[in-house]
């Protein structure tokens, strides 16, 4: 073979090579970015979904100490917020809330607290902490497998 040629063709093949290398570093950069950037979105709506149910189930919480009837149309912005939690959400996030739920539905049927009762009654046991601590500890766990 002539000098010339393998000269050429050696050029040809380390250019080539230069170029797939470049190619499938872009590559998986981009895939790789795209990838990060996907799971920091499903993390923020997770965490906003996840907020969103702890401040409707506060407010009928805070509710339910008041008043003995609830209405079901005050309810229907928590349901629906634990059906979307039911799409999206770890078996331990789904109980933790449906158990939530619960518990307001609880306070709902008892009688009527003043905030001098509930104050007492929360200082005298320590198991009547806010429904929400085991909620929001699901909720941490779930979203730190995502990160």
């Amino acid at each position: 073979m002539d000098a010339s040629i393998v000269t050429a063709l050696a050029a040809l093949g380390g250019s080539l090579l230069g170029g797939l290398t470049t190619f499938a570093s872009t590559w998986l950069s981009h895939r790789y970015e795209q990838r990060r950037e996907r799971i920091s979105l499903e993390i923020t709506k997770r965490e906003t979904l996840y907020g969103n149910f702890i401040d409707e189930a506060t407010r009928l919480e805070m509710d339910a100490f008041e008043h003995d009837v609830v209405s079901l149309s005050s309810t229907s912005q928590l349901l629906s917020l634990l059906n979307r939690i039911r799409l999206i959400a770890s078996d331990e996030v789904v109980e933790t809330a449906e158990a939530a739920v619960d518990q307001i539905a609880r306070i709902y049927m008892a009688d009527n607290k003043t905030l001098r009762e509930l104050y007492a009654d929360r200082q005298q046991s320590e198991k009547s902490q806010s429904i929400f601590n085991s909620f929001g500890q699901a909720c941490r766990k779930e979203l730190q497998m995502w990160k």
